[in-house]
């Protein structure tokens, strides 16, 4: 699914650049705890406002760079856990006026069955600790697919193959 739709110059580096510390999106969604429609205007006119926080430009600019410029993200609890996760769906138009509620409907649905699906085994994994038993190795195959690079994205960032990082 990620293979089939991520657009073709994403380079998969949120985690990397530590773009998640300074994503407008999530703060809004986490406070909100509702479906945000954003795009990228709204989100630089929005910034600009409060005052930019350190690294915001240069996710704003990454975010333009790979073509994600519009979208919906949805906040999802991951159920045992202190933990939230966030599904983003992005689109490579300049508004989010597209964005209507058959397109909203159709992303949470999506969301929901990858979240019904990896939320048993990321809660036990929080649970139990598992994460600070990983290996350097294995926390830089986990920080790739959560930000959502394919197995071939990763494995060239840690120049290994692709049937290594699926396994």
């Amino acid at each position: 699914l990620h293979d089939a739709f991520v657009p073709p110059q994403y380079r998969g580096d949120y985690l990397q650049k530590r773009h998640d510390r300074v994503d407008p999106r999530t703060t809004t969604v986490r406070e909100r705890h509702a479906p945000l429609i954003w795009d990228l205007h709204s989100l630089q006119r929005d910034a600009a406002g409060r005052g930019a926080a350190d690294g915001l430009p240069g996710f704003l600019r990454t975010m333009r760079d790979d073509g994600m410029l519009s979208g919906v993200m949805f906040e999802l609890p991951l159920p045992g856990t202190e933990l939230t996760t966030f599904a983003s769906f992005t689109a490579p138009r300049d508004s989010r006026d597209w964005m209507q509620r058959a397109n909203v409907e159709q992303a949470l649905i999506v969301a929901l069955a990858v979240h019904a699906f990896a939320s048993p085994h990321v809660s036990v994994a929080a649970q139990q600790g598992t994460p600070h038993a990983l290996s350097r190795f294995e926390r830089e195959i986990l920080s790739g697919v959560a930000a959502g690079s394919s197995d071939k994205q990763i494995a060239r960032r840690l120049d290994t193959t692709a049937h290594n990082v699926d396994y």
